[in-house]
């Protein structure tokens, strides 16, 4: 009798998961939540409920001690009746395409539950069709290989948005990147110290990385040969290890280094620091020997 029960509750179009009933109590929602936090598109197969579904999209979006915190919250009964707002844990736009495709996969597996799952793109969908506009946008002002040539390991249109909105230039941008916590982040070509100066503003991006590191001429010893070995002779090899470690590197805790993230290269030990701005743009990067605190 509870095996039948529980499928006309999946196949009823009018059953909102979100929403508590007999078929789920407090310590089964932040359960399914945390498995799906855990699992994802490995378990789907086996959780037809949107409090997995949930953990599944919080799990891309949102640091793992939330995750925690919000599982505890449902099991303890807090958010009966009041509902999962997912889209007010999304932070930015890129996030907003990473939940759409997760809420895709989700239905593929179990299209009993579209309407549902709908639920979640409430708030969700005006940020990817904005950056669907820009992009379309873009692409007929400078051409299809303006956007396409960074649309590669994970980044995506909404991801090019991002960059937008946080004053990049794409024309001058030359690598994306995306860290775990889906911060975007990009290296343009910047400023070398004669061009900040007439401008009034600091140096910045890869001509101050060029200039400052001695990677002036293409194949001769500059500060990250000598660090790294003579692989860094070639610039795009130091384009990306700078990249490398904008997405990997570990964010080193000093408030008088704000924005200063350290990578150790597996093959030598040694680091590359990274200045990253607020907004995600790469201002600068230094090999070092040493370990700076």
């Amino acid at each position: 009798m509870l095996e039948i029960e529980s499928v006309l509750f999946c196949a009823d179009p009018d059953y909102h998961p979100l929403i508590y009933e007999e078929r789920y109590g407090p310590l089964e929602m932040g359960r399914e939540f945390l498995l799906g936090a855990v699992l994802g598109e490995w378990g789907v197969d086996d959780h037809d409920n949107l409090f997995y579904l949930g953990g599944w999209i919080a799990s891309g979006v949102i640091v793992i001690g939330d995750i925690r915190d919000i599982a505890a919250t449902i099991s303890r009964g807090d958010l009966i009746g009041t509902g999962l707002n997912i889209t007010a844990l999304i932070p930015g736009y890129g996030d907003a395409a990473k939940v759409a495709t997760v809420v895709g996969k989700f239905v593929l597996k179990h299209p009993e539950l579209l309407k549902p799952a709908m639920v979640l793109l409430v708030g969700v969908a005006p940020h990817v069709d904005e950056a669907a506009e820009w992009a379309k946008n873009f692409r007929t002002l400078y051409g299809d290989n303006a956007v396409n040539k960074f649309l590669k390991d994970g980044i995506t249109e909404a991801d090019l948005h991002v960059i937008a909105k946080n004053r990049g230039n794409l024309l001058k941008t030359l690598e994306v990147t995306k860290r775990a916590d889906g911060k975007v982040v990009w290296l343009e070509e910047g400023l070398t110290d004669a061009e900040a100066m007439a401008r009034g503003v600091k140096p910045s991006g890869w001509k101050h990385i060029k200039e400052r590191r001695d990677i002036i001429v293409q194949g001769e010893r500059n500060q990250f040969s000598d660090v790294f070995g003579a692989a860094y002779k070639d610039e795009n090899k130091i384009k990306e290890l700078i990249m490398k470690a904008a997405k990997d590197g570990e964010k080193v805790s000093n408030p008088l280094k704000k924005g200063l993230h350290r990578y150790t290269d597996p093959d030598t030990g040694f680091f590359l620091y990274v200045a990253i701005g607020d907004n995600g743009y790469i201002v600068s990067a230094r090999p070092g020997k040493e370990l700076i605190a």
